[in-house]
């Protein structure tokens, strides 16, 4: 059984301006592996925005400056 994972271009943050947006004001949670941004918007359906670690961020849960 082959199982399609792909999101469709308005389920995903496409702009660095988003990002930004969920990093400041949004929460965020920290596991073990990965950093979990996550900021509700009222009358909007769920999108999602996945980012490599970059120079500078660290891995600790930190916020980005």
């Amino acid at each position: 059984m082959h199982m399609n994972f792909c999101l469709d271009k308005a389920r995903r943050l496409t702009h660095n301006n988003e990002y930004r947006l969920v990093y400041k004001h949004g929460k965020y949670e920290v596991g073990r592996m990965c950093v979990l941004y996550r900021m509700p918007v009222a009358k909007q359906s769920t999108r999602i925005g996945f980012c490599n670690r970059q120079k500078g961020w660290l891995c600790s849960g930190a916020q980005p400056s």
